[in-house]
This record gives C-alpha cells, structure tokens and sequence, in this order.
C-alpha cells in the first residue's frame, strides 16, 4: 500500500512490544502505572488490528476490479 501505513504499522507494533514489556514490569512496581499501561496496549492492538483490516479490504477492492477484465 503506502508507505506510511506501513510506518504506522511498524510504529504500532514497536508501541504494543514496549506497552506489553512495560506494563509486565510495571506490576511488580507500581499496579496503577501498569494499569494504564495494559489499556494502552489494548488500545494499540485494536488499532493495529482495525489499520490491517482496513488494509485487505482496499486490495480486496481492487482485486475485484481486476476479476472484470475480458482476455
């Protein structure tokens, strides 16, 4: 696609890899921290999720306009 949704999505999974990390570490130090560091990370997931969805309907899209071509 873009190159910049592919920046996005590194970004993503950079983001949910330090939240996860962070937020293990951060139960054993400080539970409120660590809390907010979980929703982060399941805001971030969800969004990942929603930008790689969003993603397969755009090729899906424009596979079906390939599919009506005559040979």
């Amino acid at each position: 696609m873009n190159i910049a949704d592919d920046r996005l999505k590194y970004v993503l999974i950079l983001l949910l890899a330090g939240l996860q990390v962070g937020g293990i570490v951060m139960v054993f130090i400080n539970l409120r921290i660590a809390m907010f560091l979980f929703i982060g990370y399941g805001l971030a997931l969800i969004l990942l999720i929603l930008l790689m969805v969003w993603e397969r309907r755009e090729e899906k899209r424009e596979e079906l306009n390939y599919d009506d071509c005559d040979y």
